[in-house]
């Protein structure tokens, strides 16, 4: 293919990749990807970071435009792990389905890990150090903390984590794999309900009826003081009322 005055056209040049370029001193490579449009800023997001070697630097651009195609890109930042609890603090305060004590309860459970590494920003905070802090939780003045104290304290720092991920002031979730001590059910035993009743085939009892058991103790010959502990009841009263249990006492 030629041009009207019998030339061939230039052709152009491949586009090449000026996100990595060699320092003017010589002592290192720049590299400073352009990524896309920042969605609250409006502005070019292009973060910058100085290798030693060309290889290095195209490797950190490929990792960066990977993390911001699959949105879990976030810029450098020093927002430490107080801030981050503040800020989610606050956004559970103005959920008006979470109630005042259960942000109080929160912020109480948030006071073991603000001591340690309130101050440190999240970006810096590690699984290993998150591991090493929960094997080692202990209380203000180091006294052994409950299961269910230290449950919930790992827990919210977990739900801390993941709002930071959320907000995209982390890459990754830090304290995803961190355990936590199991929850233990309660050994009290719970109220029947009308269904597993008639499936049983049982009567309802109200409490009314339960009354009549004190008789039947009194009844099998159980002692008057036994049968009043049980019931909360005085001996006088355990005698007085219940005293004549059958026709022949």
């Amino acid at each position: 293919m030629t041009t009207p005055t019998g030339e061939a056209p230039k052709r152009r040049s491949e586009r090449t990749d000026n996100s990595v370029k060699k320092l003017p001193n010589g002592k290192g490579w720049r590299a400073r990807p352009t990524l896309g449009t920042d969605p609250v800023t409006g502005k070019q997001v292009r973060p910058t970071k100085v290798f030693a070697t060309k290889k290095a630097a195209q490797d950190w651009v490929t990792e960066q435009r990977s993390q911001w195609s699959t949105a879990a890109w976030t810029p450098k930042s020093t927002r430490t792990f107080d801030e981050v609890a503040d800020h989610w603090l606050t956004l559970r305060a103005a959920d008006p389905s979470i109630g005042p004590n259960t942000v109080r309860a929160d912020r109480e459970s948030l006071a073991y890990a603000r001591r340690a590494f309130g101050a440190v920003p999240v970006q810096k905070l590690t699984p290993a150090a998150l591991a090493d802090w929960s094997a080692t939780l202990a209380g203000k003045d180091g006294k052994v903390l409950a299961p269910a104290t230290k449950r919930r304290a790992i827990v919210r720092v977990k739900s801390v984590m993941v709002h930071a991920r959320k907000m995209r002031w982390l890459t990754y979730h830090p304290a995803a794999d961190l355990d936590s001590p199991e929850q233990r059910r309660s050994s009290r035993p719970r109220p029947t309900t009308a269904a597993q009743r008639t499936a049983a085939g049982l009567e309802a009892i109200t409490l009314g009826k339960l009354r009549h058991c004190t008789s039947r103790m009194r009844a099998a010959g159980i002692a008057a003081d036994v049968v009043a502990a049980w019931h909360g009841h005085t001996e006088r009263m355990t005698q007085a009322v219940y005293g004549r249990v059958t026709d022949d006492r």
